[in-house]
């Protein structure tokens, strides 16, 4: 239940999955190889782009918007100088069979993206601030951690704090380290809607 919705018109992941199943994608694969990798740099730019302009619109009541950006997330789109990677783990729309990477390859390519696309938000969150008529509260924060070292067939035999420890940065006006360190996701809204009066829900263990 949203007042809006913003949908980039670049392809989805369902609509990839669509690809894969029929067998077009083998198709896709052959005449643009770098079709997936392309609509996911799309979705990201259309994605900063319509986040920076509802922050300039005009708006009486407070607002809550929920911006998703499908990166820094497998397949590696950017590299780390902003440079266009085609063809990275999950890129092809014709399989989802990962190719092998070492860890060390593994590594450069996402931390690579982190570091890009860590530039990408910080100047949206900046314009985001010089604009607003009142101080907003800004949360930056990532849904898993990476999983360089983690393995989806054996998830318990290395890398599971890893791929569970998310990326967390808030500015929270008036309420400086309103996050204890270990907070998980489950508590971000519960502790801001608690600070700014607006709900009392209580705190939950930071193991969910």
């Amino acid at each position: 239940r949203v007042d809006r919705l913003v949908e980039p018109p670049q392809i989805t992941e369902f609509e990839v999955g669509l690809l894969r199943g029929s067998g077009v994608g083998a198709l896709v694969d052959v005449v643009a190889r770098d079709f997936h990798s392309q609509q996911i740099r799309e979705r990201i730019d259309t994605t900063l782009s319509e986040a920076a302009s509802l922050a300039q619109e005009d708006h009486e009541k407070p607002r809550f918007v929920f911006v998703h950006l499908p990166a820094p997330h497998p397949p590696v789109v950017y590299g780390a100088d902003g440079s266009v990677v085609n063809g990275s783990p999950s890129a092809s729309v014709a399989t989802a069979i990962e190719p092998p990477l070492t860890r060390e390859e593994a590594t450069r390519r996402q931390l690579g993206e982190v570091e890009f696309m860590g530039h990408k938000v910080e100047a949206l969150v900046r314009g985001i601030q010089e604009h607003a008529t009142r101080p907003p509260v800004i949360v930056v924060f990532s849904d898993h951690g990476t999983d360089i070292h983690w393995d989806a067939n054996d998830p318990l035999a290395g890398g599971v704090n890893e791929r569970s420890s998310n990326l967390l940065a808030v500015f929270s006006p008036g309420h400086p380290g309103l996050m204890p360190s270990g907070t998980t996701p489950v508590n971000v809204l519960v502790r801001i809607l608690s600070a700014y009066g607006i709900s009392t829900l209580p705190v939950q263990g930071d193991t969910i």
